[in-house]
């Protein structure tokens, strides 16, 4: 099963409280409380791996 795209996963994040805080190029960072999660990649892309792995840990998902 491959990782879903940049675009869900920020879909996902927004609907649990998430806010873009700024974008660099491709790297997206996203704040909730102290805490920040960075999905790097083109909206239509899938996320790697080991990126969606490092998302849902930082998350908690």
């Amino acid at each position: 099963m491959q990782p879903p795209t940049v675009r869900e996963v920020a879909r996902m994040l927004q609907a649990e409280g998430w806010e873009l805080d700024r974008t660099r190029g491709d790297h997206r960072q996203y704040r909730k409380g102290g805490r920040v999660v960075t999905v790097a990649g083109k909206p239509g892309e899938h996320l790697d791996r080991g990126t969606w792995a490092a998302v849902k840990r930082s998350v908690g998902w």
